[in-house]
């Protein structure tokens, strides 16, 4: 009888040391880290010379980026086009889909991001949110 007592208290005690160890479904898990410095950033170009819609670069993936244009007084946002992106350093190279010279390069900062195009066209982005 006392040994019963004895291994029910251990297994209690166990029992209880385990669900105080085993982690909590309150807690926030910790998103996946990125991979570079453009992963789950959006971007945005606003006052380009000859375009009336702002555009927005959301580089959602290590190496994949989709292209929207923002349209309209109510800001709609319209998928434009995607692409693949390589990132070395702070210089940037965008391959969009459909023609094979469709491709922009360019150079990134902290929070801003100039990308020439292939008719050397010059065009500033600034980071509007990571996520």
């Amino acid at each position: 009888m006392f040994i019963k007592m004895n291994i029910l208290k251990v297994l209690l005690i166990l029992l209880l040391f385990a669900s105080c160890k085993s982690p909590s479904l309150n807690e926030p898990s910790n998103p996946p880290k990125k991979k570079n410095i453009l992963e789950r950033t959006k971007w945005k170009n606003s006052g380009t010379e000859g375009f009336d819609t702002d555009v927005i670069l959301d580089f959602y993936t290590e190496k994949n980026v989709q292209e929207y244009l923002i349209v309209g007084s109510n800001g709609k946002e319209i998928k434009s086009r995607e692409g693949t992106y390589k990132i070395k350093g702070r210089y940037l190279n965008i391959k969009w889909s459909g023609a094979l010279s469709d491709k922009e390069s360019g150079q990134v900062e902290e929070k801003s991001m100039n990308l020439i195009d292939k008719y050397l066209r010059s065009k500033k982005y600034h980071k509007i949110s990571s996520y």
